[in-house]
């Protein structure tokens, strides 16, 4: 058995370890906004986290940045079912991605998958996760740099091997 398989076995409110409840974990995806113009235009959503008793705020995150989570959960969790995303583009409304039903039902979408990560005891407590949810925008950043050159050393260090 994985560990994958051991924590969904449980409640997603309960701790895995001694069947006692984690604390509060809520969050909300909302107040999709468009920033900039052109082709250098993009949506960026406010995401509100109440993680209990250690962490209540704000941050705002654009698609590409759910991305980035993802696939640090795929690399970090290998085995393990990561819910999926939605897609970045709509078939129906691709000539406008900024067209008010596209971004809603995207921002459910990215609420389902942050949902479904949070309801997972491993990848709720994931480091990438806390970044993602925690991190100000500039620290998110650093973050993810520092992420990228990790696994640019590690690519480095295997093809030198």
């Amino acid at each position: 058995m994985s560990a994958c398989d051991f924590v969904y076995s449980y409640s997603a409110d309960l701790d895995p370890e001694n069947h006692t409840p984690r604390g509060e974990n809520n969050l909300r995806v909302f107040d999709a906004e468009k920033v900039g113009e052109g082709v250098t235009a993009f949506v960026q959503y406010t995401i509100e986290t109440i993680r209990e008793p250690i962490f209540s705020g704000e941050v705002t995150r654009r698609y590409s940045d759910f991305v980035w989570l993802h696939e640090q959960l795929v690399k970090g969790f290998p085995g393990c079912a990561i819910p999926p995303l939605p897609d970045k583009t709509d078939p129906v409304l691709a000539y406008d991605p900024f067209n008010p039903r596209f971004v809603d039902k995207r921002r459910k979408g990215l609420q389902r998958f942050l949902d479904r990560v949070m309801s997972h005891v491993e990848l709720s407590d994931a480091y990438h996760t806390s970044l993602f949810l925690e991190a100000e925008k500039d620290v998110f950043q650093e973050g993810q740099a520092e992420t990228r050159r990790q696994e640019v050393h590690e690519t480095i260090s295997q093809g030198s091997s």
